[in-house]
C-alpha cells in the first residue's frame, strides 16, 4: 500500500513538472514573438533614420562628422557619454512638485506637463 502511495506521489510530481515545463515553453514562445516584433520595429526605425539622414546630408551639405558630433552632444546632455538619453524629473508649473519623466500629467494636481517634446523619452 505504501508503495502505491509513493508511486502516485511521484506520478503527481512528474505531471506537475511537465505542466511547468509546458508553461515555460509557452512563455518562451511569447518572448520570442515579442523579440521578433521589437526587432522589426528597430529595423523600420533604422531604415527611416537612414533615409532622413541621407536627405538631410544631401540637401543641407552636412557631413557624417557633423552628425556624430551632434549625437555626442545630445548623449552628453545628461552628463554621461553612454549612448542613452536620460531625462530627469520635471517640476509641475502649478504645484512645483517633482514628477517622473514618464508622466504626462502631474501626479499631485493633474496639470498637463508643459513643453513636452515631440521625442518623448
Amino acid at each position: 500500500m505504501l508503495g502505491l502511495l509513493w508511486e502516485w506521489h511521484q506520478h503527481e510530481r512528474i505531471n506537475d513538472a511537465n505542466r511547468k515545463a509546458s508553461d515555460l515553453n509557452a512563455s518562451i514562445r511569447d518572448r520570442s514573438s515579442d523579440v521578433e516584433r521589437l526587432q522589426q520595429r528597430v529595423d523600420a526605425l533604422v531604415l527611416a533614420n537612414l533615409a532622413m539622414w541621407t536627405i538631410l546630408r544631401d540637401k543641407l551639405n552636412v557631413t557624417d562628422a557633423d552628425l556624430e558630433r551632434r549625437v555626442q552632444e545630445i548623449d552628453l546632455s545628461d552628463g554621461e557619454l553612454d549612448g542613452k538619453v536620460r531625462v530627469g524629473p520635471w517640476n509641475c508649473t502649478a504645484c512645483k512638485r517633482p514628477n517622473a519623466p514618464r508622466h504626462a500629467k502631474c501626479l499631485y494636481c493633474g496639470i498637463e506637463r508643459a513643453g513636452t517634446s515631440v521625442f518623448p523619452v
